[in-house]
């Protein structure tokens, strides 16, 4: 059985550690569709996104959206 919380926690850590991806995770993985309401996912991809944007601002690229 997959637990949700636990993959949530260790995604988590590795937006925390400094993922990034330029795209949604749902694009990315489909599985992860199953998550596009959970709010802890949400904020997740959010922190994720606002990395991403801050390291294209400092190169001059404009943001990205989710």
């Amino acid at each position: 059985m997959v637990n949700v919380h636990r993959g949530l926690n260790l995604l988590g850590q590795a937006v925390d550690r400094g993922l990034v991806i330029a795209t949604s995770l749902e694009n990315l993985w489909p599985a992860m569709k199953l998550l596009a309401g959970n709010p802890e996912f949400k904020a997740i991809q959010a922190r994720m996104f606002e990395r991403s944007n801050a390291e294209r601002a400092e190169l001059g690229l404009g943001p990205l959206s989710i």
